[in-house]
């Protein structure tokens, strides 16, 4: 079963995560700051809810908005996410997204770095 987190903003549901620094997939003689890992979810944001104002050290994601659409922040510039629209956040881009609609904004979120947890969320807000 896949985990599911609620948050003060909806819901995340951890689809499929794939470490390669950690057993069955470990790899012997690579340099961990090279080995890339992958996390994908689904973020479920509630009308009139936002994601914390954020970076992140050592990963980027992607979104892929799946239903509605938000308004996000990324380093400073304001602009509308639409429905089946692709954003791309990398390493250290301050961002965050609020649900404007009436209906729950779903967004597919790929994760991708070195660590990819929530220890590695700086909130700003």
């Amino acid at each position: 079963m896949n985990e599911i987190v609620d948050r003060k903003w909806g819901k995340y549901e951890v689809i499929k995560e794939l470490v390669l620094n950690s057993s069955p997939y470990r790899l012997i003689a690579v340099d961990p700051h090279r080995i890339v890992n992958n996390k994908i979810k689904i973020l479920t944001i509630d009308p009139g809810k936002a994601i914390s104002l954020q970076y992140h050290e050592h990963r980027s994601e992607i979104w892929i908005v799946l239903q509605a659409s938000g308004v996000y922040v990324l380093n400073g510039d304001v602009n509308i996410l639409d429905y089946n629209n692709i954003l791309i956040i990398k390493k250290t881009d301050v961002h965050n997204i609020r649900n404007n609609a009436s209906i729950p904004l779903i967004i597919l979120e790929i994760q991708t770095g070195t660590i990819v947890d929530e220890e590695d969320i700086i909130r700003l807000q």
